[in-house]
């Protein structure tokens, strides 16, 4: 490219030369000519170069020394007084100094690709952030509140892959007050409605993690996790901002004295306890229907119905503490007995799966 440029610019000053000569100089003598100087620059390959000559123009024509522009493009001007003869020499390109011309060129356009590649990741990375701000931004107005409980504000950090979410709230003075009269039922109600939105704004396999912590004593009270299309778990470490214990003891009153019916004869709950700190559910049962159920008439009920009726049972006495005291049930351990309080059986039901052991 550059032998080229080279011998164009050459070209031009050897026809200007011969036009010159053929204008001014036809035959030996002398001629006068007019010359314009205008503070010509030159400029080679981006930088501006001084001659000792200084350029002119005439009749239109711009001359430039001839030996200084060949030389700065790497070549040689030879002048033959003898025969009026300039001669250019134009030395040939090292091919070594070619092939590192190459393999830097090479490194460039590997460092192009390269920065193309940082430029698009961190495009697309300023798109999931303005994507979760925008989110963020709408949760912060939808969920501003848990029932009478302000919420300060709501993070989230991550991709639609997978989320953190973080729920701010200052519990003191009215926010303290709020939280101790919300239930299990309330705050599990709120955190599914959150998770529920932000999957459907992202994808129903986005993983959800996240907790709600009290910026005022710096704890985490509940922490809750969605697994794609699984289950909401939801966990509270609250015990010391709510105390269940009156609304438990009142739910257990509402059982006690209840009839339910277990393959087609009367069961009545004579005793129910919820363990607060164990998160367990002890109920006994005795016959109620006036038939004088033993043992041996035990053994011949239907099993199968049985056992579908107790876990009826189970899950009415664990969604009736959920609801109303506000608890968390975990175990349900039914006995039933006869009238003699002679036991006839007892069973364990898993709240969360929602069938016996």
């Amino acid at each position: 490219m550059k032998n080229k440029k080279f011998f164009k610019v050459c070209m031009l000053v050897l026809v200007l030369v011969f036009v010159l000569s053929s204008a001014t100089f036809a035959t030996d003598g002398m001629k006068s000519i007019k010359v314009l100087y205008k503070n010509i620059k030159i400029k080679i390959n981006g930088s501006y170069k001084t001659a000792d000559q200084e350029p002119f123009v005439i009749n239109g024509a711009t001359y430039v020394p001839l030996r200084f522009i060949a030389e700065a493009l790497g070549g040689s001007v030879d002048w033959n007084a003898a025969t009026n003869t300039v001669s250019i020499n134009l030395e040939a390109a090292d091919p070594q100094v070619l092939e590192q011309l190459r393999k830097e060129l090479v490194e460039k356009e590997n460092e192009l690709v390269i920065l193309r590649a940082r430029m698009e990741a961190m495009q697309e990375d300023l798109l999931k952030k303005n994507e979760i701000k925008d989110l963020e931004d709408r949760l912060n107005k939808r969920y501003d509140e848990l029932d009478n409980v302000e919420i300060d504000d709501i993070t989230l950090d991550g991709d639609r892959y997978k989320t953190e979410v973080l729920v701010e709230v200052d519990l003191e003075d009215s926010n303290l007050e709020a939280w101790a009269d919300l239930k299990d039922r309330d705050i599990e109600n709120w955190v599914e409605d959150l998770v529920q939105d932000i999957q459907e704004e992202f994808d129903k396999d986005t993983e959800i993690t996240g907790r709600i912590f009290d910026t005022e004593e710096d704890v985490t009270i509940v922490e809750f996790e969605k697994d794609g299309r699984r289950r909401l778990d939801v966990e509270f470490d609250d015990k010391d901002y709510r105390n269940h214990e009156e609304d438990v003891n009142q739910v257990e009153r509402d059982l006690r004295g209840r009839v339910w019916d277990i393959d087609g004869y009367d069961f009545k709950v004579a005793y129910v306890d919820y363990d607060i700190d164990r998160d367990k559910i002890e109920v006994q049962m005795t016959d109620h229907s006036g038939e004088l159920i033993r043992e041996d008439d035990w053994e011949n009920f239907d099993r199968d119905d049985i056992e579908r009726d107790v876990e009826d049972i189970c899950y009415y006495i664990a969604d009736e503490f959920e609801d109303e005291a506000g608890v968390q049930p975990e175990r349900v351990y039914l006995e039933i007995y006869d009238e003699d309080w002679k036991l006839l059986d007892e069973f364990e039901y898993d709240v969360d799966d929602r069938e016996l052991e």
